[in-house]
């Protein structure tokens, strides 16, 4: 590869020469099945055929495919050839002629006898295979499986080509045209090429017929059909004695195929004019340009190389890490490594030497003062700088670590490091005279503007603007701080800041005018480094390298991620028509006027189709049974790296709208229990290299109803069950029917029942209390007691107007309920002499107007607690009634006495009453069966005895749990 290698050690100078284009170089390593090839095809689907020592092999992009048969002899295939049909052919050393049909490879003739050992070239035209041997044609038809053999008599017939859509082969010093077979001329040129190689070599070139013979020396020959003429063309000197294995026309070029490499050239003025030479002391045995513009290079024995980008070449400089560069001239570039070396590279003679420098790593930065001929130089261990040619060392007071160096006027320079950022004025002897800091922050990068004297600093905090006179302002983006690494000026007075996360900026004075980011066209938003030249910004990112016109804001990519470039770039200039970028795998050169035209569109196709997780043969258009709704779908496109290249996205209509991403790599949907219906499984991929996006690939999927959803059942079904269910339904009409009159009839009746036993229980109720005051009433007359009596009977009065009036209702309110028993126990009171205490408490929480009780509920339970607990004791009567709240459905009503108790007042009741029955007890008892018939939340009673510290009775209390919503 390199030419010439030859170290000077006392200038350590190096000279190289030649460049190399970037290559990718294939090997077993990654996983290519060979390293020996003889021929390479690329088929109308875009798969690369490879014919090696070890078999035929076909590339998708992702992986490599044997194709064997079990009768094949020996490895070895040749002459690869596509028909008419995409069937690919081959024959190998043993005579057998191969095609491969359905991706399987098929034993079409054996022809060991008819060979006799010779390996014949074989080609493909129209419905016919040919073999050309070298002294026969031998005819294949696939058709009906023949083949026809056209003996010439003497072994002088050369290798075919096709030209002008003709097939035509030198036979000693004639040009033969087949097909119809027919001889054009004939010329003693062409027989001295045939002496001097065992197989003419014919080539097409720019609507010209060629023809290549060797032996003492390479000569090659131009055939004018029309004239009847052979023209000799002159070869350069690398040329004459190579052994040339092939030539190879490719868009305007002649690839030349050598056992030192590869030689690109032209043909002017009747001789072979060579621009390029690269991969030398390589056996190169066949070059394919496949369709999308990747150049294909099979060898002999160093495996597959590709050529991605033509345009793009790598210096044979040593493959430094290049950390910062800078121009010096119009020939040569200063670049850093990050060992702390620093290098001068010529770009014309390709040599390079190494500077002295102060023992240091890490070079950081660089800045060229061309005018004082002075060098700045920054590193991570300390800033210094070279004048008289680069041989004189002045150490500098630059921080550590300076990330960037920028000139402000002569002698002043502004810095930026890991610690701080500031200006420096220098004496003319680079000494001292003055710092002043900016900001003691990490910063990034410094820049100054030439036009506007405007100074920017970026920082771990902001990105700030510095005008001459010192003023600082920060500056943002959309509201948000941003961070740079690079910045450089157009003629426009533009300053152009490479971003961290924003693409790339466009500030002047302290305002952001323009931005570029990925919705404008940048391949990514994250930029690496920026340089302008006149009014183009060069912009390198972690996708590639672009050029925006700052006047008309027109972008072109110059490389993508597909050229193999390194990923790193540290530093860009501008040499004449070129660009010289630094890496950290060494220079690199980029053609500064080409544009990279990568249009080709991705051809997606259908891989593999499974349902119900078995394979069936890829079709467009589907029919399945209504159980076999399970489908996974896989596509691909035959790109090289396709798998990190294509995001595919896929969508489902008549079941979703829209597009739907698969992960980066993936190509495999599944679709699960689809229904019954027509479904348009749709595919398409995005290429992440160019940003073009294939066409849509569909595939329609037709799942079949299955017997109990088509229409005539579905029909006949619903006659049927319509009929059953008329039947039904009007037997159990006529059955509820029944049952309704019979429900209505005992309702009613149990309707009635209650109504009248509720009546009978007021009706015996009410009497039984007037029956108890009136006995009191009584009694203070006997005693005497006129005035208690009237003032008695009149309170008594009152009470029975409330009552009549409360009588005819169902349920009162706790608020009426709690009148009528003061009014009761104001009379109970003055009966028993006032040595009675009663409390009646209602809890803030009840609303005593909307909630509703049964009426004379509470006060037959307060009378019990006068008359048989209460009245018997001498005094300290007290009885309290308190109204709380329970819970959301219930509250409580407790009536409490501290009278004798119940057993106590039972055994006085049958001293004195033996006769006596508890009518009031007993009625308010049934009469709560009743209320309670039927419902959900009933009125709960609860009666307890109790009990003093010495377990004898003193009172009793009775709990009643009614709900809230008794009645709404």
């Amino acid at each position: 590869m390199i030419r010439g290698y030859f170290i000077l050690f006392l200038l350590c100078i190096v000279k190289l020469y030649a460049q190399e284009p970037v290559v990718i170089h294939l090997n077993e390593k990654d996983e290519l099945p060979d390293i020996e090839f003889y021929d390479m095809l690329e088929d109308r689907k875009s798969f690369i055929w490879f014919a090696a020592d070890r078999g035929l092999f076909r590339y998708d992009g992702v992986k490599f495919k044997e194709f064997t048969h079990p009768d094949k002899r020996g490895y070895s295939v040749f002459s690869l050839s596509e028909d008419h049909i995409g069937r690919i052919w081959c024959i190998n050393l043993s005579g057998q002629v191969f095609y491969v049909n359905k991706n399987e490879l098929v034993l079409f003739l054996d022809l060991k006898d008819e060979l006799n050992g010779e390996l014949p070239y074989l080609t493909a035209i129209g419905e016919y295979v040919y073999l050309f041997c070298n002294e026969k044609i031998i005819a294949l038809s696939p058709k009906d499986k023949t083949f026809s053999i056209d003996n010439f008599g003497s072994n002088a017939l050369g290798v075919p080509t096709l030209f002008h859509d003709t097939l035509m082969v030198t036979f000693e010093n004639s040009l033969l045209q087949l097909n119809p077979k027919k001889m054009l001329f004939d010329d003693s040129e062409l027989t001295k090429a045939n002496e001097r190689r065992n197989k003419n070599l014919l080539f097409p070139h720019q609507n010209k017929l060629y023809a290549l013979g060797s032996g003492i020396d390479n000569e090659i020959f131009e055939i004018d059909i029309i004239l009847k003429e052979v023209l000799k063309i002159r070869l350069p000197p690398a040329l004459l004695k190579l052994d040339v294995h092939t030539i190879i026309p490719i868009d305007r070029n002649l690839w030349i195929c050598t056992r030192d490499g590869i030689f690109i050239g032209d043909i002017e003025d009747n001789s072979i004019v060579i621009k390029r030479h690269f991969l030398s002391g390589i056996f190169i045995t066949d070059v394919v340009k496949n369709q999308e513009g990747l150049f294909w290079i099979s060898t002999l024995d160093q495996g597959i190389y590709i050529v991605t980008d033509l345009n793009v070449s790598k210096f044979n400089s040593p493959s430094h890490h290049i950390t910062t560069m800078v121009k010096i001239d119009e020939s040569q570039i200063l670049y850093g490594t990050i060992e702390g070396e620093l290098y001068l590279y010529n770009l014309k003679d390709f040599s390079i030497k190494k500077l002295n420098t102060p023992k240091t790593i890490n070079i950081s930065a660089l800045h060229y003062d061309k005018q004082n001929g002075i060098l700045y130089v920054g590193s991570s261990q300390n800033g210094f700088a070279l004048t008289d040619n680069f041989s004189n060392v002045i150490l500098l007071p630059f921080g550590l670590s300076a990330k960037s160096i920028t000139e402000v006027s002569p002698k002043e320079i502004l810095y930026a490091s890991a610690g701080l950022s500031s200006f420096l004025s220098l004496t003319d002897d680079l000494e001292l005279i003055e710092s002043k800091n900016i900001r003691e922050h990490r910063a990034y990068s410094a820049h100054h503007n030439p036009i506007t004297k405007y100074n920017y600093v970026s920082d771990i905090d902001h990105f700030i603007s510095i005008d001459s006179s010192h003023n600082e302002s920060i500056i943002t983006y959309k509201g948000e701080n941003f961070y740079s690494s690079q910045m450089d000026a157009d003629i426009n007075g533009i300053s152009w800041i490479s971003t961290f996360h924003h693409g790339v900026l466009g500030v002047k004075n302290d305002s952001v005018v323009y931005a570029f980011d990925k919705n404008e066209g940048l391949l990514s938003d994250q930029i690496f480094a920026i340089h302008t030249h006149q009014d183009e910004i060069y912009i390198a990112s972690d996708k590639g390298i672009q050029v925006l016109n700052s006047t008309t804001h027109s972008l072109r990519t110059l490389i993508d991620l597909q050229t193999n470039f390194p990923a790193r770039i540290n530093g860009m200039e501008i040499f004449d028509q070129n660009l010289v970028v630094g890496t950290n795998q060494g220079v690199y050169g980029i053609n500064n006027n080409y544009k990279q035209n990568r249009e080709f569109i991705p051809n997606i196709y259908i891989s593999s189709l499974k349902v119900k997780d078995e394979a069936i043969e890829v079709k467009d258009t589907l029919y399945l049974p209504f159980d076999e709704n399970t489908i996974e779908l896989s596509a691909h496109a035959n790109l090289y790296k396709a798998n990190d290249r294509l995001l595919f996205e896929y969508s489902l209509q008549g079941k979703n709208a829209g597009w739907f991403p698969l992960e980066q790599g993936g190509n495999s949907i599944v679709f699960s229990n689809l229904e019954p219906g027509l479904h348009s499984i749709k595919i398409k991929a995005k290429d992440s290299y160019t940003n073009l996006s294939s066409r849509i690939k569909e595939v329609v999927v037709f799942i079949e109803k299955p017997i109990w959803r088509k229409w005539w059942f579905i029909l006949w079904f619903f006659a049927i069950l319509s009929f059953i269910l008329l039947t039904l339904f009007r037997f159990f009409l006529h059955k509820q029917n029944l049952e309704k009159v019979k429900a209505i009839e005992e309702l009613d009746r149990e309707n009635q029942l209650i109504l009248l036993k509720l009546e009978n229980l007021r009706s015996q109720m009410n009497p039984h209390f007037v029956f108890n005051a009136l006995n009191s009433i009584q009694e203070y007359i006997v005693i005497n007691e006129k005035n208690l009596a009237s003032n008695y009977l009149g309170k008594f009065a009152d009470l029975m107007r409330s009552f009549l009036s409360l009588s005819n209702k169902g349920y009162i309110s706790i608020e009426e309920e709690v009148k009528n028993l003061n009014m009761y126990l104001e009379l109970e009171k003055m009966r028993f002499e006032e040595k009675l205490v009663y409390n009646i408490q209602v809890d803030d929480t009840l609303n005593q107007n909307e909630i509703y009780i049964p009426t004379m509920l509470i006060q037959p339970y307060v009378e019990n607690s006068l008359n048989h607990g209460l009245l018997h004791k001498k005094d300290q009567r007290i009885l309290n009634i308190f109204f709380t709240n329970k819970n959301s459905t219930h509250f409580k009503c407790i009536i409490e006495d501290n009278g004798i108790g119940r057993k106590k007042a039972e055994e006085i009741k049958l001293e004195r009453r033996p006769e006596h029955k508890s009518f009031a007890t007993k009625t308010t008892n049934n009469r709560l069966t009743l209320i309670n018939y039927g419902k959900v939340n009933k009125i709960e009673l609860i009666i307890e005895d109790l009990y003093d510290s010495k377990n004898m009775p003193c009172g009793t209390k009775v709990i009643l749990f009614i709900p809230l919503n008794l009645i709404s």
